[in-house]
């Protein structure tokens, strides 16, 4: 992963929509807490005279898919991971990449069963070119990925939601102005992030994922701290951390990192 550094760093400034999953760093965070296999992942690199193109991401491993035992190489998953993608500069056909891929493998006799390309956006380029490959490609929406507009007041985005979620909004402001003290704070960079984790792990641990409930809260589990605290460490300017506090409790936060214009 470090080898492709400057190269990866070359081709996701030329992605088409950089999306945080696309950084080099997100990666970095991946590979040296949550991956227990990491010798089994491998970053190949697409160039053509000498110009890096695309970085594909895959980890080689044995699973079985549609009830069947296969050799795959897959996009690096984790739950906490939620979707993926090649890093593909723009203008350059991701079928090209995947034909030069498939090719690649073939001259080095690599023992393969299926590659998978999933979760990927809707929007990845990637997506409008599976269905037209040659072989066997099967495509299948696994979930959503839910956004809100946030362009104009605060009033007009209201606007585009639904009678009931408008209501619901309007019983929570209700019930805060009722509070005297109300506090919304969001901190980034080094320095203001540490104390705000700390806050959000212990918020976090204290509902219903902690120990007396599902028991996936991050605090419980060490390779996640050290995924996250990664994250902080490598990309301290786009994470953000919102608080909100009712008379001086904190009652909720969330853990974001931004991309240009998408929080």
């Amino acid at each position: 992963l470090q080898q492709v550094a400057s190269d990866w760093h070359a081709v996701a400034d030329r992605q088409f929509r950089l999306r945080f999953f696309h950084w080099h760093a997100w990666f970095d965070a991946w590979l040296g807490t949550l991956e227990t296999e990491p010798d089994a992942v491998r970053f190949f690199t697409l160039y053509r005279d000498d110009v890096p193109l695309a970085v594909v991401p895959l980890k080689s491993e044995r699973r079985r898919v549609l009830g069947m035992p296969v050799r795959s190489l897959r996009l690096p998953r984790h739950a906490h991971m939620p979707v993926g993608d090649m890093i593909c500069a723009a203008r350059i056909d991701p079928a090209e990449v995947l034909h030069a891929l498939t090719g690649f493998l073939a001259a080095q006799r690599e023992a393969w069963d299926v590659i998978e390309l999933a979760p990927l956006l809707e929007e990845s380029p990637t997506v409008a070119v599976l269905a037209q490959l040659p072989g066997i490609v099967h495509v299948t929406r696994e979930k959503t990925c839910d956004q809100l507009e946030c362009a104009g007041d605060f009033d007009s985005i209201k606007s585009r939601f639904s009678k009931n979620f408008r209501s619901n909004l309007n019983k929570a402001r209700n019930k805060l102005a009722k509070r005297e003290n109300v506090r919304m704070t969001s901190v980034s960079g080094n320095g203001q992030l540490q104390p705000a984790f700390e806050d959000f792990l212990a918020l976090e641990a204290s509902g219903w994922k902690g120990a007396a409930g599902a028991g996936t809260a991050i605090a419980l589990h060490p390779e996640l701290i050290d995924f996250y605290q990664a994250l902080i460490d490598k990309l301290a300017d786009q994470v953000v951390i919102n608080s909100l506090h009712v008379d001086g409790e904190l009652i909720a936060a969330q853990f974001c990192v931004r991309t240009e214009a998408v929080l």
